[in-house]
């Protein structure tokens, strides 16, 4: 995560973000969210009190998190699928960036680059 994250999310998303990282950290089997992570992820939701339910709820921005993206100057949009929507502060430079969200991740890498744009929402 980094600084402007952890300033417009909320604890429980952090948290969530934290224990989704860690079992990838313990895991040890290359990466991915296949069924080895799953299992460790679970046991960690289940240790920390979260229950998968509660972390889908609280994966979709909250209210603060919503607004927090009105401020911010630059919307990205997948080529592939445009419902998936990212915020950053300024234009990339010189990386070609690919959308990993959903079903996105199974396509190829051509064909789920992401477009970057003035965000017409933004207010600052």
């Amino acid at each position: 995560m980094n600084a402007s994250q952890l300033r417009t999310r909320e604890p429980q998303t952090i948290a969530n973000t934290i224990l989704h990282e860690v079992a990838h950290g313990i895991d040890d089997w290359g990466g991915g969210h296949g069924d080895r992570w799953a299992k460790k992820h679970r046991m960690l939701l289940d240790r920390h009190g979260m229950t998968e339910r509660k972390v889908e709820q609280i994966h979709w921005d909250t209210d603060r998190e919503h607004a927090a993206r009105m401020v911010r100057k630059i919307v990205g949009t997948c080529q592939r699928d445009p419902t998936h929507i990212s915020y950053r502060d300024g234009m990339p430079r010189s990386r070609m960036y690919i959308c990993t969200q959903g079903a996105c991740r199974g396509v190829p890498q051509a064909e789920r680059l992401i477009s970057y744009a003035r965000n017409p929402q933004y207010i600052g």
